[in-house]
């Protein structure tokens, strides 16, 4: 199974990583513990270099892990993606077209 042909999902924990994955052939990530003031950032960045980054919500440090939260990344950071375990921001991701 792949991701818009792409077999691997890099999942990204620092910013080594994430200059790592800037510089590979991988055109989606997964950012995981990050804190929120980092994140909007890191995703501009990864945007200039054309990567498309998701977001594991339950691992963004410094907002809380809810539809509001979801809410917040979705209107604020704009990510290509999101992941969580909660199904309520999962709903909320897809209201907002994430």
């Amino acid at each position: 199974m792949s991701f818009h042909n792409q077999p691997i999902l890099p999942a990204i924990r620092n910013m080594k990583q994430f200059d790592e994955f800037l510089n590979s052939s991988f055109s989606y990530g997964v950012i995981l513990d990050i804190h929120l003031g980092q994140l909007k950032g890191v995703i501009r960045e990864a945007q200039k270099h054309g990567k498309k980054m998701m977001v594991h919500v339950d691992l963004i440090q410094g907002i809380k892990h809810d539809e509001y939260g979801a809410e917040f990344i979705c209107q604020d950071i704009k990510p290509a993606g999101i992941i969580s375990t909660r199904s309520n921001v999962i709903a909320k991701a897809k209201q907002k077209k994430i």
